[in-house]
């Protein structure tokens, strides 16, 4: 047998092992992808590549090299090259005893390697309103201490041998704007600065991976916004962060070895789905930056297999431009967001008192930076959430109406995330009748909320046993259309029962929208 041969044998062989009854014998040409393959499965076929060939293979040229024919030809020009056992990230946030480099996840180098070395990327934001006694330049302290003590901020990205790789810093190295307190006159000139901010780019290939800000009214009202790179943490992350960030601020002990990075835990994951096999029709969400996500409506993600997805059943829609721009209109006719209407539509559709023993959870994820105008719509957001939630029976458009008592049932809804910073800033400072702080952003939090009541008791979600006891909600921006996403238990609701439950959130928010437009 020649070597090529030989190589043929032994990659179809383990395309087989990885992707089981998916992959066709014999079928040489087609890419890994078209027979299902997800990204983590990607990554343990380099692995399994790597031992039979003993060769060292770049996850990118995997991504490349696609198909069997084009993965003989790789691995003959590269036998020898010898493969290169990848050491664990940090688990925990806990920081290294040594500083080095280290293999990124899968995520954060496919993203990395789509961006320009000098490009900041995609940020996270988290942004409050502090009203009482209050001191910002110990607050920027705490914020140091945060960033340090994390081995997933306290560092940079890099690139060696051109792959990009994840540089550990000492504390010293790190970049940190001085602290500056930015005096404002009201709460609008506050947000425009907060707006400002929010759209400065980062430098996470110069040790910049999170910044700081606060404007300041006056001695009783401040407010802060974090921004934080979508390099670094996932929207999980934030509220742990914000945690770690109010004990340090208090002066508490922050215990940083309990407070997971998602990036870190998927990484975690990531290897022990890789190790136990059986990963066969596995799609992970993050195949969208492999191209257009192939989603429309009806088309429930394939069933779950042990892990992050287990006991979750999701659907999606597509909306086309047209679609898009019907919505849009609507939303800024009324001071809002077009995922304010989606989630007030979501909320309605289960308002018949049969669910609602079941949490709620919204996200979205917007592939454009956020801009001004995104930032000073925020509160609608909060109005029209608390509405839903604390009316379920009150049509979409009654809870867009905007009055004080809704916007204030706002800030006290949103606090629940952040009771940390009730415990351990005091009640002085986080009255809920003087609506202490809100979330600028409620929507990265991925804050669960029980339907049904006012103001929940929700934690950031940091562990794939937590999925299946919500209701997820989200969308995507892609420019010119739309991708909405719904996750919800599959003890309660077959794949068909999920689309049709998005289904009637779709349509009877265009309804709102057309009657909008007339």
């Amino acid at each position: 047998m020649t070597n090529a041969a030989f190589a043929r044998t032994t990659l179809e062989a383990i395309w087989k092992e990885v992707l089981g009854d998916a992959y066709a014998s014999g079928t040489h040409d087609m890419s890994f992808f078209e027979f299902g393959g997800s990204s983590i499965q990607l990554l343990e076929l380099s692995r399994r590549i790597m031992a039979a060939f003993d060769v060292k293979i770049p996850l990118r040229q995997l991504f490349e090299f696609s198909t069997i024919e084009q993965q003989v030809s790789l691995v003959e020009g590269l036998r020898g090259t010898g493969a290169e056992e990848v050491p664990p990230p940090a688990r925990g946030g806990a920081r290294p005893t040594a500083h080095g480099d280290r293999a990124l996840v899968p995520q954060q180098a496919v993203k990395l390697r789509r961006l320009k070395t000098s490009s900041g990327g995609r940020r996270v934001f988290a942004a409050l309103r502090v009203d009482g006694s209050f001191d910002p330049h110990r607050l920027f302290d705490a914020f140091r201490a945060v960033v340090t003590s994390r081995d997933a901020l306290c560092g940079t990205f890099a690139w060696r041998e051109g792959e990009p790789v994840w540089r550990t810093l000492p504390a010293q190295d790190m970049r940190f704007e001085a602290p500056h307190v930015e005096a404002v006159s009201d709460e609008d000139e506050a947000l425009a600065y907060l707006a400002g901010q929010a759209e400065r780019e980062l430098a996470p290939w110069e040790g910049q991976l999170a910044r700081l800000s606060v404007a300041r009214v006056d001695e009783t009202t401040h407010y802060v916004l974090m921004v934080v790179s979508h390099l670094a943490v996932d929207g999980w992350s934030l509220g742990v962060l914000l945690d770690q960030l109010a004990q340090e601020y208090s002066g508490a002990a922050a215990d940083v070895a309990d407070l997971p990075s998602f990036y870190d835990w998927a990484e975690h994951y990531n290897s022990q789905i890789a190790e136990r096999g059986g990963m066969a029709g596995v799609v992970r969400d993050w195949r969208e930056y492999l191209g257009p996500p192939p989603y429309q409506r009806g088309t429930p993600m394939p069933p779950a297999v042990p892990g992050a997805e287990r006991g979750c059943t999701k659907a999606y829609v597509r909306l086309d431009a047209a679609t898009t721009q019907l919505l849009r209109r609507a939303a800024a006719r009324h001071d809002a967001t077009v995922f304010s209407l989606l989630v007030a539509a979501l909320h309605r559709q289960e308002s018949d008192g049969s669910r609602h023993d079941l949490q709620y959870s919204t996200a979205t994820s917007v592939r454009h930076e956020l801009g001004s105008e995104h930032i000073a719509g925020l509160l609608s957001d909060a109005r029209v959430l608390v509405r839903c939630v604390s009316a379920p029976d009150t049509p979409a458009a009654a809870a867009l109406v905007e009055t004080e008592r809704s916007r204030r049932q706002a800030l006290g809804l949103l606090a629940p995330p952040y009771r940390t910073l009730r415990a351990h800033m005091g009640e002085d400072v986080l009255d809920e009748s003087t609506t202490p702080y809100v979330a600028l952003n409620p929507a990265w939090l991925s804050t669960p909320r029980k339907m049904g009541s006012a103001i929940a008791t929700p934690a950031p979600l940091t562990a794939p046993e937590d999925y299946p006891k919500y209701v997820q909600y989200w969308w995507t921006d892609e420019g010119e259309q739309l991708v909405c996403t719904l996750r919800v238990p599959s003890d309660r609701f077959t794949p068909g029962q999920a689309d049709a439950l998005l289904r009637r959130t779709v349509d009877s928010t265009l309804a709102f929208a057309r009657a909008c437009d007339t």
